[in-house]
């Protein structure tokens, strides 16, 4: 804004259109009333984006460019568009941003916001997420680098990033329900709790509790009628599928530092699998290859999670 505010003070940018200098403009509010200046800019500053671990093309986002003018134009207005990584964060919450590779996604640098339209769209596809690793989170920046004569791009509307999680298919929200045989705690079944399955692999996923007084990766466990207690993160079970099959092949414990946790195939126990139809996650696993420290699982998917 200052470098700006310079700029009209000196007369450097004293042209016909004039100099952006609304307040609302600068704010990101788009509706400038100094009717010479006709400006051009994305609508937001940042996305996220989960993707499915599919080889097939998806919409990383359908983001929009408007016009920040009272009014629409009367012929196609057309602007370009190139990448620029600088403007993604190295980390956001501290989670480590990685660039998306070259040649895993495509986008048009020439685009239009069509006549009489104050929006036009810029979309990025990414070609092939099942190359991607599920285990980073990745991030990918554009600028718009030119509009047509007459239009000014934004000088804080001109940059836009996404971040990308990978989700595989088991990744999802789901409804815990389950027990764990040991006494006295095999009293006292797990309902309906509510579970996030995270990602960890290509086919593989892992128990986060997004409940207060937990959020962190763990499994619960019935400590009283209707309570519930865990572990802690150090017992943070890790289940994988063979994707043809949706077959449970392994439970680990994704923290190295807990004790080993391996599948279960004793008194209560089944086949562990995931059911596409019906939405649901059977597991059944121990910990310290102990039968007297195993848990009895079934998930059933609600949603995707956050």
């Amino acid at each position: 804004m200052k470098k700006l505010l310079l700029a009209c003070t000196l007369g450097l940018a004293l042209l016909s259109t004039g100099c952006l200098k609304d307040e609302e403009f600068e704010a990101e509010k788009y509706g400038i009333r100094n009717t010479e200046v006709k400006g051009i800019g994305f609508v937001q500053s940042s996305y996220v984006s989960p993707l499915n671990a599919d080889a097939v093309p998806q919409n990383l986002v359908n983001i929009n460019v408007g016009l920040n003018s009272l009014e629409v134009s009367a012929v196609d207005v057309k602007y370009t568009v190139a990448v620029d990584f600088s403007v993604v964060p190295d980390s956001i919450d501290v989670v480590d941003i990685t660039n998306l590779p070259a040649g895993s996604f495509t986008f048009s640098p020439n685009n239009v916001i069509p006549a009489g339209k104050n929006f036009g769209n810029f979309n990025v596809v990414v070609t092939n997420a099942s190359l991607l690793d599920p285990n980073k989170t990745y991030g990918v920046g554009f600028k718009i680098v030119s509009t047509d004569p007459g239009y000014v791009v934004g000088a804080n509307t001109n940059t836009f990033y996404v971040t990308i999680n990978i989700k595989n298919k088991y990744d999802g929200r789901y409804k815990l329900n389950g027990l764990h045989n040991r006494p006295p705690y095999n009293q006292f079944p797990y309902t309906d709790i509510t579970m996030d399955m995270y990602t960890s692999g290509p086919s593989s996923v892992r128990f986060y509790i997004p409940v207060t007084g937990f959020n962190s990766f763990g499994h619960p466990i019935g400590t009283a009628p209707g309570v519930i207690g865990w572990y802690g993160p150090t017992v943070s079970p890790n289940i994988t599928f063979d994707p043809v099959t949706n077959l449970v092949t392994n439970v680990n414990n994704a923290d190295p530092a807990g004790p080993p946790i391996s599948i279960y195939s004793g008194v209560l126990s089944g086949v562990g699998r995931f059911d596409p139809a019906a939405k649901k996650i059977y597991v059944y696993f121990r910990y310290n290859a102990n039968d007297q420290r195993a848990f009895t699982d079934t998930l059933t998917y609600t949603g995707p999670r956050p």
